[in-house]
């Protein structure tokens, strides 16, 4: 009972399996015996981490450098951990010291310990983007039997019997807890079932493992749902191989739950990676990625593995319909109260997770604020916010702090009009808004953005807003970034004539067009399959607008 080393590796496998309640009951065993060991520690901090307790997690991953300044991966740990809520104390120092040893690993070959997902949100340029993502495509290729891979050669049939294309698409964010699901979903429905055969495989979602529901939602609105959460790799390679599927869609990327290794064995002859990761995949495995080019522009395609397979408007769907009610006056002002804003004061909102923030657009927030005398900015109180809001507030200052507003999630079925009630959406430049970006949209509430320099992750917001043709809401730089917000805050008029042409443009916009989306995805495959069957090798491609 005293052997605290026992204890900590007790808490790592019970984590590993599942069971969080037991790991953190052997977590708090270990911590209470006095644990010195700069590896043991940060196995400890990761746990605390996993199940919410921010603060336990960043002293513990912090101790264990001091006991050990060489663990590099508890130092990207501890920067992943703070940046989850917005603690910036040690900022920059801490992502130096994460970019130096990341770019050590690039350099000697190494898999990196700075998840691809992760390093979207930090402020990396491209080309070292691109060598982490390549680093975890390779590490799946060694974690498969390449012997056993698919060999794809063009040869009649090139069609299904009945004429069709047969299109798979793998995911595990299927149910209506997840709003890539709902997006993807509600556009998928559309396909031209004389045109395309669908498929939607399963893939278990570990944050739902007890969630059930996606093969009857699946089932409603495509031909075929297949579950493959209860066979490996290779056994789903080996499945979707035998449905015959002439394109596989990867919507997870490197997002939780992804089982990159499926893709590894190539069971599809053409396979994408679409929506669900906003970056390249570094894989030799998969031969497009299916953006537009706001978000990838040409010259960014070097940053990429994959050939860029280029919609005519933004390759991003989110929620929304672009119709829903913008409410009156009267009726704003009552919503407000009801969730505990300022009924008449200008409310600027960001309701994204804190991990999307960072010092430097924090900074123009109160900047905003400081120019401005009766703003206030709207964020929501995720999971990890009692600790990002104690942070946040701290950043700001005592009188600024004043002005951040922190309510409660929305419920569900009032995630989109619920938002209807902020007057300005701030974008986040490192890694934008991307289905809340259309949600606000889609609700009537103007998304001022500022793109990146980096492809993909910080330029989706530009794209869906582009796509509305409001190019007056895409920052050049970020003092025009501040401009464009106080311009706004202070004139009713610049603000009212900005949410009228919103408001028209949502309406005739394709952005929420969930069958002409379905429509131009189809041309898009027929475009990169019949190259295939041609024998040409993957090159970029743009779908034409009809």
């Amino acid at each position: 009972p005293l052997n605290t080393l026992a204890w900590v590796t007790a808490s790592t496998n019970y984590m590993a399996l599942g069971y969080e309640s037991t790991a953190l009951r052997a977590t708090v065993a270990a911590r209470r015996l006095g644990v010195t060991d700069g590896g043991a520690l940060s196995a400890m901090g990761i746990n605390f981490m996993r199940v919410g307790r921010h603060d336990e997690a960043i002293k513990c991953l912090e101790d264990a450098l001091s006991a050990e300044p060489g663990l590099h991966r508890t130092v990207v740990e501890l920067l992943h951990t703070t940046n989850a809520v917005a603690d910036w104390r040690n900022y920059q120092s801490v992502l130096e010291r994460v970019k130096s040893g990341t770019q050590q690993q690039i350099a000697k070959g190494h898999f990196t310990e700075l998840q691809p997902f992760d390093a979207l949100a930090l402020p990396l340029d491209s080309k070292m983007l691109l060598e982490i993502a390549k680093g975890y495509a390779l590490d799946a290729m060694h974690n498969t039997d390449q012997s056993m891979a698919f060999r794809h050669l063009p040869q009649e049939p090139y069609l299904l019997p009945d004429g069709r294309i047969h299109i798979g698409y793998v995911s595990a964010d299927w149910t209506d807890k997840s709003a890539v699901g709902r997006a993807l979903r509600a556009g998928f429905e559309h396909h031209n079932r004389g045109r395309v055969l669908v498929t939607c495989y399963i893939l278990r979602n570990q944050k739902a493992v007890h969630d059930r529901a996606a093969k009857g939602i699946l089932s409603s609105i495509v031909e075929r749902a297949i579950p493959l959460d209860q066979v490996t790799d290779l056994g789903a390679a080996q499945t979707i191989n035998e449905d015959k599927v002439h394109i596989l869609a990867n919507l997870n990327g490197y997002t939780s739950s992804a089982r990159t290794e499926l893709f590894a064995y190539q069971p599809a002859p053409v396979q994408i990676l679409l929506q669900g990761f906003a970056g390249t995949s570094g894989a030799p495995f998969l031969q497009y990625n299916l953006v537009d080019q706001v978000q990838s522009p040409p010259e960014h395609s070097g940053f990429y593995t994959e050939k860029l397979q280029i919609l005519p408007v933004s390759a991003f769907r989110g929620e929304g319909s672009g119709h829903e009610r913008v409410l009156s006056g009267a009726e704003k002002e009552l919503a407000r109260k009801s969730i505990r804003l300022p009924p008449q004061s200008f409310v600027a909102a960001n309701l994204n997770r804190p991990f999307k923030l960072e010092p430097t657009i924090f900074e123009s927030w109160m900047s905003i604020l400081n120019r401005t005398s009766e703003a206030y900015i709207w964020m929501f109180n995720w999971p990890e916010a009692v600790t990002a809001r104690r942070h946040l507030r701290r950043a700001a200052g005592r009188e600024l702090s004043k002005r951040l507003i922190f309510t409660d999630l929305l419920p569900l079925d009032q995630r989109i009009t619920g938002k209807t009630v902020a007057d300005l959406f701030l974008d986040t430049p490192e890694y934008n808004a991307h289905g809340t970006a259309t949600e606000v949209l889609s609700a009537g509430v103007p998304v001022l953005t500022l793109p990146g320099p980096k492809a993909h992750s910080s330029r989706v917001a530009a794209s869906v807003v582009l796509a509305l043709e409001m190019p007056e809401l895409v920052a050049r730089t970020r003092d025009e970034y501040e401009n464009i917000a106080v311009q706004m805050i202070q004139n009713p008029k610049i603000t009212a004539r900005i949410r009228q042409k919103l408001e028209t443009s949502r309406v005739k916009s394709t952005l929420f067009d969930k069958k002409w989306w379905a429509s131009v995805l189809e041309r898009s495959f027929f475009q990169i399959w019949e190259l295939w069957c041609a024998g040409e090798s993957p090159r970029h491609t743009v779908t034409a607008r009809l």
